[in-house]
């Protein structure tokens, strides 16, 4: 009977890891194609912008569309939105600003400096570059069974971090950084192997009797 709620144990742990495998991949998806459009859509009106000459001309139907998705795509830039600001001729200072929600109604003003446009999109470029890594680091796990028990093991350890995520108050960025890091990295590696190892012992000869048998070795 242990054998058996071991074997269901073990199967429930590799099946929630499959899960969130297969969401946390749909999500990541979802992330990088919601940037890519973003991005398409803002060097377009940017360009438009550029190119109007000295009586610049805003495309309205982009800007609006970039405004209303705005907090959201500065949600999922994460880190890489948020840093050190100085304007140019060091008129104004700002620590922890948010480049895309403070450069896009820059384009309603007179005077934009091209060099805010260019590192909002090395910022987009960055941050896509880095989901379309995980997305494909994913994918390859996809495939290998023991990163569904690490996985299964991670959302148990990591549940805390994940209800942070699922309400928003940590960005996608942080997340994958956080569960990234080697400390956590470690950790739920090691755990994973105990509780793999764990659960082939109890499988095979059930504890009652491994124990006996480190017992008769130590004698």
């Amino acid at each position: 009977m242990d054998q058996l709620w071991m074997f269901l144990a073990l199967i429930g742990v590799i099946g929630v890891g499959l899960i969130k495998l297969v969401f946390t991949l749909k999500e990541v998806s979802n992330k990088t194609s919601f940037l890519l459009d973003y991005r398409h859509k803002f060097i377009s009106m940017a360009n438009s912008f550029l190119e109007s000459g000295h009586k610049k001309t805003l495309d309205y139907d982009l800007y609006t569309w970039l405004t209303l998705n705005v907090a959201k795509a500065q949600r999922m830039l994460g880190p890489f939105g948020v840093g050190g600001y100085i304007s140019p001729f060091q008129m104004f200072k700002a620590n922890n600003y948010e480049y895309l929600v403070n450069t896009l109604p820059k384009f309603r003003e007179s005077y934009l400096p091209h060099s805010d446009i260019t590192n909002v999109d090395d910022i987009l470029m960055r941050t896509i570059g880095f989901y379309q890594e995980v997305e494909s680091n994913l994918k390859r796990e996809l495939i290998n069974p023991f990163k569904w028990l690490r996985y299964g093991v991670v959302s148990i350890i990591g549940l805390p971090i994940n209800i942070l995520k699922w309400l928003n108050i940590i960005p996608l960025g942080w997340y994958y950084l956080i569960t990234a890091s080697r400390v956590f990295k470690t950790v739920s590696g090691l755990i994973s192997l105990i509780g793999f190892a764990s659960a082939v012992v109890g499988l095979i000869t059930g504890w009652d009797q491994f124990v006996s048998i480190l017992h008769s070795w130590k004698d």
